[in-house]
């Protein structure tokens, strides 16, 4: 007996202290923007039996209270919400003011249904509540309609094409034959603020006795100049090189590998569906090329779709 009395003692001193500081807030007259007055009661009504259920005594506005008289009636803080109509969003912000007007925490929510308007209550009176914001504090059963629709992407662009190439060597044996030509395929990547493109490359040309084939493919990544239809651009690439020759009666593989590059280039009509593009390319062949250090020009014009 003498153990269920000390239970009972020590419940009802717990019990005490929750009671004796119990938060008494006022509740401040919304101010509202495109919303009807029955969406205005409803959510000061919301709000309401929302801080009740976490504990607090909510003090009600009168006709003209301000927040200075919140406190008068010993208020320990004073919630201002506001409601705010865009289309067929209602956005419900709300602020925990104390006795020198500082908001001390402010959180805010959107619907896209009336429906919601219990949930995003809720949670904002939680959040005022417990100091966290409202997506911490949430369940599985309290997402909105908003919430589940998925998120606005920007707009990207995505151009394929081709080009016309020219290759200049400017080291090792390919110097033999001084200009030679090429075609390629591209496929040029722009979420407006960098390019990325995946491209493909024959070249090939001959020189008196000189004959030589290349191949490439690669990726590369450039950064654009300026946000207008007219766009200079720079940037870096890496692709995979093959070399083939001979000259003198001599038919050789060269070498193949790793080939890195520098390109300064200009796109024309980047806000239309068809583009125009020049280029000029720095290459350096990671391989040697009959053992000789390998680079050159690569320039080409290119069309893409």
């Amino acid at each position: 007996m003498r153990h269920i009395q000390m239970i009972l003692i020590a419940s009802l001193l717990l019990a005490l202290p929750a009671t004796a500081l119990a938060d008494v807030w006022g509740l401040e007259a919304g101010e509202t923007v495109n919303v009807t007055d029955d969406t205005s009661r409803a959510v000061a009504l919301l709000l309401e039996q929302g801080l009740a259920e976490e504990g607090v005594t909510v003090l009600r506005a009168r006709p003209g209270t301000s927040t200075r008289e919140f406190f008068a009636r010993e208020a320990d803080a004073v919630v201002r919400y506001s409601i705010i109509g865009i289309g067929a969003t209602t956005k419900v912000s709300v602020q925990l003011l104390d006795e020198s007007g500082t908001a001390d925490s402010a959180f805010s929510l959107s619907s896209n249904t009336q429906d919601d308007l219990d949930t995003i209550c809720a949670r904002l009176a939680r959040s005022l509540v417990s100091g966290k914001a409202p997506r911490e504090g949430e369940s599985i059963y309290e997402v909105t309609e908003q919430e589940q629709q998925p998120l606005r992407q920007k707009k990207s662009n995505t151009y394929y094409g081709f080009k016309i190439l020219g290759v200049t060597a400017l080291t090792s044996e390919l110097t033999r034959a001084p200009l030679k030509f090429g075609v390629g395929v591209f496929a040029l990547y722009d979420p407006r603020f960098f390019f990325a493109e995946l491209f493909a490359n024959i070249s090939g040309g001959s020189h008196e006795d000189f004959q030589e084939f290349s191949t490439e493919f690669g990726v590369a990544g450039y950064v654009p100049f300026t946000k207008s239809t007219i766009c200079p651009y720079a940037g870096l690439g890496v692709a995979l090189a093959t070399r083939t020759a001979n000259w003198s009666g001599r038919s050789t593989n060269l070498d193949g590998g790793l080939t890195g590059s520098a390109s300064l280039g200009l796109i024309i009509g980047r806000t239309s569906d068809v583009t125009l593009r020049t280029e000029l390319r720095y290459f350096v062949d990671t391989f040697d090329v009959d053992k000789e250090f390998s680079s050159g020009l690569m320039y080409f014009a290119a069309i893409g779709f």
